[in-house]
């Protein structure tokens, strides 16, 4: 709580995580191949090899689908207590990079991918993932299997996603072998075209800010907006409570909105987008939220009486008029469904002081600023070592206020150069094998610094629950004390990069649900004033609303999961190959109430993380 002007402003910033259980994934593609013509002796081989093709295809489509369109996501930009938002929105484990939001700084940001980044994205995807290809298998039967470098195109239509790998795979047995050149693979998928209805829908929403609209609908109507009460006592109302009332209100609202149809829903939420594909909004009461009313003094919002004031008597009767003026800005996750696929992304809405704020064109208009880096004139030198004292070859930034330099490389280990000046800026350094380092440090004068970078080890990275191997799917994510994280998709990924250090260990398992979650009626009431010369005089109404949540089908849910803190020196790093995680029974849930019960043991469950020695 924050109170601004003398008790004013009362501001409150509600800021948790929401997770929600969800089926976000692809699965069932149809497709064919085309290759160089294939010996008979190696066909099983290229089998093998298209399959894993495929498999690493649909894994990347899911994560395009999954994260707005994005694989490798924008930088992190953190939020703020005004602007609580960061860059991105954790759903479900999963975090989706917003296409529009306000920086911590207070500044509107779009970051919408297009098409040729999303293409793109998949190809260097799969340029990286192949390689992960062992075959091991095969290799056993005898057979030699080597790759030289992949270049993908990637191609995403309406209904399709075409692949085309070039790429030698030489493969030989015994005396005979041979060269498999080019990959070719049609995915039958809604990619493209869900990506265009999400992308008419965020132009539809900047150009008619409709969210905002139904948003400002709920706070006047959920919240003491203007009126007058027939009263010669103050009126009060407790400002925590009235977030509440809206929030929760919101969340039904918004959750009600929808492009289709059914049953007895009123057409007020019924959008006409996207017909195609079935429409739905998200929205969390315990997701980031900020919301401020004025005025508003000790968490209590107060509308004093007129008519009890000396001199005023001659009125007869007491009235309280009111009107307060709300600051409301709140993230909506868009779900775009068709057949087994959901394409989403997260934007930000804003009401301002009453007024609905819009978002500006995407091409950014901003002050000229001096060139951060043509100022360099400073000379200083960096000298990297790793734990052992040993020199080590990196590469080296300086970033000041949003821009970044890069000023070149170690030789060995030692870099000398002009560098720009800035109080608190971020010192980069980034060298293969190691954990990178970021810094702050100030460059004001001529000077010397020494950096010290830990070792990244490979572990492969093995789950044990219910005393036995877990071979599934799930979500295993390593965060550093620094909050930088990494995340593997199991089964598809199985080894991850760990320095010496202290991490927080978070895994969620998921298994293929039909759940059904069950439609329900909720119906909230307010009083507001009557309209015309009766609201003036206080008298009000009492309006009703009833929200119709359609049913629908979880179909991927929690099955297990837990939470753990684990300190790795470099000693055991070095003498291991393998992260052992331990933990109990697997729950498969059978209705609502279970997948909620999932969700909290993944949150709160205990974990053993232990290293195994080589």
């Amino acid at each position: 709580m924050n109170v601004k002007k003398k008790g004013q402003v009362t501001i409150f910033v509600i800021v948790a995580i929401f997770i929600v259980v969800a089926g976000v994934g692809i699965y069932l593609f149809s497709f064919h191949s085309s290759n160089s013509t294939v010996p008979k002796e190696f066909s099983s081989v290229n089998t093998e090899f298209m399959n894993c093709l495929e498999q690493y295809t649909k894994s990347g489509i899911s994560i395009l689908e999954s994260q707005g369109g994005y694989i490798d996501k924008p930088a992190f930009s953190p939020g703020s207590i005004y602007m609580p938002f960061s860059s991105q929105l954790d759903f479900a484990g999963v975090e989706i990079p917003y296409w529009s939001y306000v920086s911590g700084a207070g500044i509107p940001k779009t970051q919408v991918p297009t098409i040729e980044d999303m293409q793109t994205a998949l190809e260097n995807y799969l340029d990286n993932q192949i390689k992960n290809c062992y075959m091991d298998d095969l290799k056993s039967q005898g057979y030699s299997i080597s790759f030289d470098v992949p270049q993908t195109k990637v191609s995403i239509s309406d209904k399709y996603v075409d692949v085309s790998m070039k790429m030698d795979l030489h493969v030989s047995k015994g005396n005979v072998s041979a060269t498999i050149s080019n990959h070719d693979l049609r995915f039958n998928s809604f990619l493209g075209n869900l990506y265009n209805d999400a992308l008419d829908i965020y132009n539809q929403e900047k150009k008619t800010s409709f969210l905002e609209n139904y948003s400002f609908d709920v706070l006047t109507l959920y919240a003491p907006f203007t009126g007058v009460d027939l009263s010669c006592s103050p009126e009060t109302w407790n400002a925590q409570t009235v977030y509440e009332n809206v929030a929760r209100s919101l969340e039904d609202n918004i959750m009600s909105l929808t492009n289709q149809k059914a049953g007895n829903i009123s057409n007020y939420f019924i959008l006409d987008l996207a017909k195609d594909a079935k429409l739905n909004f998200v929205y969390s009461q315990n997701w980031p939220t900020y919301f401020e009313v004025n005025p508003a003094q000790n968490k209590m919002m107060i509308a004093k009486p007129i008519g009890n004031q000396k001199g005023l008597g001659i009125l007869g009767f007491c009235y309280v008029p009111y009107h307060f003026i709300y600051t409301l800005r709140n993230p909506v996750l868009i779900q775009l469904s068709k057949g087994k696929e959901t394409f989403q992304f997260p934007s930000v809405m804003r009401i301002e002081n009453n007024k609905i704020k819009k978002y500006p064109s995407i091409n950014l208009t901003l002050p000229k600023q001096e060139p951060f880096c043509d100022n360099a004139n400073t000379n200083f030198s960096v000298d990297v070592f790793n734990m052992k004292g040993e020199k080590v070859d990196a590469n080296i930034s300086y970033s000041c206020f949003g821009s970044s330099c890069n000023l070149g490389s170690t030789t060995e280990g030692h870099l000398n150069g002009i560098f720009p000046q800035c109080v608190n800026g971020i010192l980069g350094v980034n060298a293969k094998g190691y954990d990178p380092s970021n810094t702050v440090y100030s460059i004001v004068n001529n000077g010397t610094i020494s950096v010290y970078l830990n070792k990244e080890y490979n572990e492969s990275i093995q789950l044990n629950f219910e005393n036995k191997t877990y071979n599934g799917e799930g979500l295993v994510t390593f965060t550093s004390m620094d909050g930088t994280s990494q995340s593997i998709v199991l089964p598809m990924q199985r080894t991850i990069f760990l320095a010496a250090g202290t991490y927080s260990v978070q895994v969620y398992l998921y298994s293929n649900s039909s759940i059904t979650l069950p439609a329900t009626n909720q119906t909230s009431c307010a009083t507001i004033p009557r309209g015309g010369l009766l609201g003036s005089f206080g008298l009000t109404q009492k309006v009703c609303k009833t929200n119709k949540i359609p049913s629908q089908i979880a179909t991927n849910a929690i099955i297990g999961g837990g939470v753990a803190n684990v300190t790795f020196d470099s000693n055991s790093l070095i003498n291991s190959n393998t992260v052992l995680i331990k933990g109990d029974a697997i729950h498969i849930p059978k209705n609502a109430t279970d997948l909620q019960k999932n969700f909290l043991i993944a949150e709160m469950n205990k974990l053993e993380v232990s290293l195994v020695e080589n």
